[in-house]
C-alpha cells in the first residue's frame, strides 16, 4: 500500500475531510497485525512441515496472541467508528464504487471478528488455552472436542483466505484512487507519521515474533557416582508391570505389613497439570496400576508402588500425545514404564508426607509425595499432589530444555479409592 504525504499544495478539502488520528492509528495498527498473521501463520506451517514443533508452537502461540490484539483492538475502532462520523467520499465518486467501498469495510469489520473468535474457539476445542504473551490466559469458549476442532480449523483458514482477497481489492481501490483518479480517499487514511508507523510495527513485529523456538543442541548426558539408576521396566515390552512394594524391608516383615488395597480403577486417576506457551494444560494417565499398603498406626510398613504406561497419556490433543513419546520426553519406545515407589512415608500436618522415587527413562530421582486418607468402612480414598521438576527429571531435553515456551514445573493430582479385603 502506498503512503501519502500531506503536502503543501493538498487541498482545504483534503485536509478538512480526513479520519481522526486516532482513527488512522487503529487501522494501521491493525493493518500491521494483519500482514503478521499472514507471515506467523505460513511460518508456522513450514516449522510443521520440518519437523520443528517447538517453533512451530511459539509462532502459533504468537499468532494467537496477535489475533487477541486484533479482536480488542477491532472492538475498539469499532466503538470508535460508531461514535464519529467518517468524512465523506468525494462527490465525483459514482455510486456503485461508494457502495463497493461501504461493503468492503462491512466486510473487512467481520473478519476482524469472525477470524480471531473462530481461532479462539478452534484452539478451545483442541484443549490448547490461548495466552496473550504468556502474560495472561484466555478462558477456554468451550470444551475439547476433534469435531469442533476439525470445523472450526476448515473455517478459520477459509476466512483467512477470504480476508487475503478481500485486503488486495482494499489496496488495490486505494492506489487506484490515488494515483489514477487522484482524489482524496487515500490522503484521508493516511499520514507520513501513520504509514512510517505501519513499516515500522511489521519490521519490529516479524523480528521479534518469528525469531522463536530455534532449536538448541541437546545436553550431553552424564553419570555421576552418587547417581541413583535403576531398571523401570523391560524395554521390550509395553505392557505395565507391578513390582513389590518394599524392596529393602525384611521378608519376616511382610506377614505384619498392612493388606494390600483392591483399586477402584473407574473412580482413580493421575492427572498433571503443566504450561504451555503461557497457557495451562491437563492431561491423564489413563493405564497404570500399583500396590497400595497404608496404616496411620503402621507407617513403617506402609508403601506405595506404582508402574505407569507413558504410552497411555492423554491430552484432549493427538499431536501433544504423540510428542510426549518422543524421545525428548518419555521416550515411550525405549521406556514404555515410569515407576513411582515410596521408600518413607510420615506425618506432616493432619496428612503425609512420602519420600519417594520416581524412575523415568532408567532414571531414578527423589519426590516429595503429600497426600491425606479418608477411610469409610472399608473404603478408603487418597488425595496426594506433587510437583515435579521436568528438566531435573529429565523430560523435555534438546530445544525442549527452554523454559520459554513449555513450563518447568508440572503439577500432580492422585485420587485414589479402593477397597480394603
Amino acid at each position: 500500500m502506498s503512503a501519502s504525504v500531506d503536502a503543501p499544495g493538498d487541498s482545504a478539502d483534503a485536509i478538512q475531510h480526513k479520519y481522526t488520528a486516532i482513527a488512522q492509528w487503529f487501522h494501521w495498527a491493525i493493518a500491521a497485525m494483519i500482514v503478521l498473521q499472514f507471515v506467523l501463520a505460513q511460518l508456522s506451517e513450514w516449522a510443521e512441515h520440518d519437523g520443528e514443533r517447538l517453533r512451530q508452537l511459539a509462532l502459533l502461540a504468537n499468532h494467537k496472541s496477535v489475533g487477541m490484539t486484533i479482536l480488542v483492538l477491532a472492538i475498539a475502532r469499532l466503538a470508535w467508528r460508531l461514535t464519529h462520523t467518517p468524512p465523506k467520499l468525494p462527490v465525483a465518486m459514482v455510486d456503485w464504487q461508494k457502495s463497493a467501498s461501504h461493503w468492503a469495510h462491512v466486510a473487512l469489520y467481520g473478519f476482524l471478528f469472525a477470524l480471531p473468535v473462530t481461532g479462539w474457539l478452534m484452539s478451545s476445542a483442541a484443549a490448547y488455552s490461548v495466552s496473550w504473551f504468556n502474560v495472561f490466559s484466555w478462558p477456554d469458549l468451550i470444551a475439547p472436542s476433534v469435531a469442533w476442532r476439525d470445523n472450526l480449523k476448515l473455517i478459520h483458514e477459509w476466512l483467512g483466505k477470504a480476508l487475503f482477497v478481500t485486503a488486495l481489492i482494499h489496496i488495490g481501490a486505494a492506489c487506484k484512487h490515488h494515483f489514477i483518479d487522484r482524489d482524496t480517499v487515500l490522503k484521508r487514511m493516511t499520514t507520513t507519521a501513520t504509514f512510517s508507523a505501519f513499516i515500522a510495527l511489521v519490521g519490529l513485529g516479524a523480528f521479534s515474533l518469528t525469531n522463536v523456538g530455534a532449536k538448541a543442541p541437546a545436553p550431553q548426558h552424564s553419570e555421576s557416582s552418587d547417581e541413583i539408576v535403576q531398571s523401570a521396566s523391560d524395554s521390550t515390552t509395553a505392557a505395565v508391570s507391578v513390582r513389590a512394594t518394599s524392596e529393602s524391608a525384611p521378608a519376616t516383615a511382610a506377614a505384619a505389613a498392612p493388606p494390600l488395597w483392591i483399586i477402584d480403577a473407574d473412580n482413580s486417576t493421575i492427572e498433571f497439570t503443566a504450561e504451555q506457551a503461557g497457557a495451562s494444560f491437563t492431561g491423564v494417565w489413563q493405564r497404570w496400576q500399583g500396590e497400595l499398603r497404608f496404616d496411620a498406626d503402621n507407617l513403617a510398613l506402609s508403601a506405595f508402588d506404582v508402574s505407569i504406561d507413558v504410552t497411555g497419556v492423554e491430552t484432549d490433543d493427538a499431536d501433544r500425545n504423540a510428542t510426549l513419546q518422543d524421545a525428548e520426553w518419555f521416550d515411550a519406545a525405549s521406556f514404555p514404564v515410569a515407576r513411582f515407589s515410596t521408600q518413607e512415608i510420615t506425618v506432616d500436618g493432619d496428612g503425609f508426607s512420602g519420600q519417594c522415587t520416581l524412575t523415568i527413562k532408567d532414571k531414578a530421582s527423589p519426590v516429595t509425595f503429600l497426600f491425606t486418607v479418608k477411610q469409610d468402612g472399608n473404603t478408603v480414598m487418597l488425595n496426594g499432589t506433587a510437583r515435579l521438576d521436568r528438566l531435573a527429571l529429565g523430560v523435555g531435553t534438546g530445544e525442549w530444555a527452554s523454559t520459554e515456551w513449555v513450563g518447568q514445573y508440572v503439577d500432580v493430582a492422585v485420587v485414589v479409592t479402593a477397597e480394603l479385603p
